[in-house]
Order: structure tokens, then sequence, then C-alpha cells
């Protein structure tokens, strides 16, 4: 069984790397990751979305876990 995700991991990786896009990487979303990798996460659009997204998409892959 895979072990749950912490909502401060997802929050530090996104406020302090999230133009790499290992918040997503740590969700296990591989291909979103290198997409943000690749644009500096949407040139900046899409780290700042995050900010507001991270609890939402940390909730559905804990669910998927369970």
């Amino acid at each position: 069984m895979a072990s749950r995700r912490s909502y401060w991991v997802a929050y530090a990786l996104t406020f302090f790397l999230g133009f790499t896009g290992l918040q997503h990487l740590y969700l296990g979303y591989r291909g979103r990751a290198r997409a943000y990798a690749w644009t500096l996460g949407w040139l900046t659009l899409g780290w700042l979305w995050d900010l507001f997204a991270i609890p939402f998409e940390v909730a559905k892959v804990n669910r998927t876990l369970s």
C-alpha cells in the first residue's frame, strides 16, 4: 500500500520549486511534471494556479491510494 501524500510537502515543493514541477511528480503526475519543467510552470501561471489547487490534488491522490 502506498503512503498518503502530505499537504505540507506538496506546498513546500510548490512554493520553493514549483516552476520545476516537482510537486506534480510527488503526487504521481509524471506527464504534468514534465510539462512544468519544460515550460517553467507554464510561465508561472500554472505555478500560481497550483497554490490554490494543491489541497484538491492531494485529496484526490489520497482518495485513490486508500
